[in-house]
């Protein structure tokens, strides 16, 4: 059973009527996989897939991305087409205008979370790369809680507006919070004893998850409620994302301690670390300067 997903764009067409388009889940799925795929490559895809290839939708994407809006002088993009229709049923969930009760408002945040984290690379990065050396239980709690604190702290105060920081600052901050954190636990921490120390380190990862809380609040703006339901909308954001935290040790954790089991933690961790560093050095440098 095919899943339509919908979601209307308002498109300059001489008058205010919104055109609506629906998205194939395949079509979508390419999308969010491949955000810097163009037109050519959309197309490409498209033609090899025998039920995608039998639809308007090479027609209908080349329409759509030569639709420019005169008011604002700006392209619609496929790629935040297919990003709205993924979540737009969501969306309109939480913007209904028919009340929903107290436990579905809960779901539907703790979801945004959830998905956020998961979705979000830097932020899974950044989580794994606190316990790529597999340290003992009570220091990964202490890790997590102390980060948990922090980006508690700002996605609150960035979600009431009581703090804001451009996204030019933040994004390849937290890019460098990676690389710092995945080079210093494991290259570092042996040789320099600052870099070990463990209130040191806390206050290093406290610090870097300010700017993560103001990065998850820039998430969090795009789907914010009413002003009365604002603080209850944002605690169940957080929550959901401890929860996408929560799973990502879960998963993680237990290959770490295989790794270290079979004593194959000195060979990949390391590689590891140099891959985690070099992707969001290579993030930095874009969020800097592109």
């Amino acid at each position: 059973q095919e899943l339509q997903l919908e979601e209307s764009l308002e498109t300059w067409d001489g008058s205010d009527n919104p055109q609506t388009f629906s998205l194939p889940p395949k079509l979508i799925d390419f999308i969010l996989e491949n955000p810097e795929a163009n037109e050519r490559e959309i197309k490409a895809f498209i033609a090899q897939d025998d039920e995608l290839n039998q639809t308007q939708w090479s027609q209908k994407i080349s329409d759509l991305l030569n639709n420019e809006n005169q008011e604002t002088n700006e392209d619609f993009t496929l790629n935040d087409l297919a990003l709205l229709g993924e979540v737009g049923g969501l969306f309109d969930e939480i913007y209904s205008s028919e009340p929903i009760n107290w436990w579905q408002f809960a779901k539907n945040y703790v979801r945004l979370g959830v998905e956020h984290i998961l979705i979000g690379l830097d932020h899974i990065l950044f989580v794994m790369s606190l316990v790529l050396l597999l340290p003992p239980w009570r220091r990964i709690i202490k890790m997590v809680t102390v980060f948990t604190l922090a980006h508690s702290v700002t996605l609150i105060l960035g979600g009431t507006n009581l703090l804001t920081l451009s996204g030019k600052i933040v994004e390849p901050l937290i890019a460098a919070s990676i690389a710092y954190v995945a080079l210093t636990s494991v290259f570092l921490s042996q040789k320099y004893p600052w870099f070990k120390n463990s209130q040191a380190s806390l206050g290093v990862i406290f610090v870097f998850g300010l700017f993560h809380g103001l990065g998850f609040a820039g998430v969090f703006a795009n789907v914010a409620p009413e002003p009365n339901q604002l603080l209850t909308s944002l605690l169940f954001f957080n929550i959901g994302v401890e929860v996408g935290q929560v799973l990502i040790l879960a998963l993680f954790v237990p290959f770490l301690w295989a790794l270290k089991h079979f004593k194959l933690d000195r060979f990949f961790v390391p590689i590891f670390a140099v891959v985690i560093s070099a992707l969001a050095l290579w993030w930095v440098l874009v969020r800097v300067f592109f």
